[in-house]
């Protein structure tokens, strides 16, 4: 008698093929264990979603390895993005349905070949990609988040870079509010690209006054945002050529 082709689940009645489309359909695709179900029911095949589920938790165990070489393979590369957004989480011991939980998004690696890595967190704290970082060197780029902030201070090779996408929000939000209508829109967008270009040349020096130029009359409200601006540019750049670069693959 052959012996039973190995498993990924020992003992497990799933073969390695099964286990791997199911993880793809629910993380790569979208697709939830309940219609996960409801699909193999219509092709006359009985699985529970709570078998998958349990599945999917031993799966996961089974690539601690491979986490291990993806995380070593994130910090080679000179530049890691940052982002996180929130997920709730149901019936989680001692916590409410409505709390907030986190997944967060690392992307590194050697840029022809990025790698990609999510870790969940309970929490949005500044401890979570402090950890995932340790002893990396090299640029971060995040939003405004000030949970960032404290990456260059606990870690001396790390250089911050903010995000234009986000900055642009700022000139949007405060100049067409008080200038409506699509010239407005039209006038930020050019005035933005020419705080961009400066940004670029002269490595964060740009005067106040050449935005105000392109801009025209501007609320005191955008003052402060510019400044914002400008003062971020030039904590984050810690010598880099800007402290503010094109938005990442987020």
């Amino acid at each position: 008698m052959a012996p039973p082709l190995a498993s990924i689940i020992p003992k497990g009645v799933a073969p390695p093929g099964l286990v791997a489309h199911i993880a793809v359909s629910k993380y790569a695709d979208a697709l939830p264990l309940y219609r996960q179900e409801k699909i193999f029911s219509r092709y006359g095949i009985e699985l529970s979603r709570a078998t998958m589920a349990e599945w999917m938790v031993k799966a996961a165990g089974c690539c601690t390895a491979l986490m291990d070489l993806l995380y070593k393979e994130l910090l080679v590369g000179p530049l890691i993005n940052i982002d996180e957004t929130p997920l709730q989480v149901l019936n989680k011991p001692q916590r409410a349905n409505t709390t907030k939980s986190y997944i967060w998004v690392f992307r590194g690696g050697v840029p022809d070949k990025p790698v990609v890595l999510f870790k969940y967190s309970e929490t949005r704290s500044g401890r979570i990609p402090r950890e995932v970082l340790a002893g990396y060197s090299g640029y971060c780029q995040t939003d405004g988040f000030s949970g960032h902030d404290a990456l260059e201070a606990t870690n001396p090779g790390i250089s911050m870079v903010g995000c234009f996408f986000h900055a642009r929000r700022n000139f949007v939000k405060n100049y067409v509010v008080s200038h409506p209508g699509r010239l407005a829109k039209a006038r930020v967008g050019h005035g933005f690209h020419v705080l961009r270009d400066h940004l670029y040349r002269r490595g964060g020096a740009v005067p106040v006054s050449v935005v105000y130029n392109e801009l025209g009359d501007v609320g005191p409200r955008q003052i402060d945002h510019e400044g914002w601006i400008y003062g971020r540019s030039a904590r984050k750049r810690r010598g880099a050529p800007c402290g503010l670069v094109e938005q990442g693959p987020f």
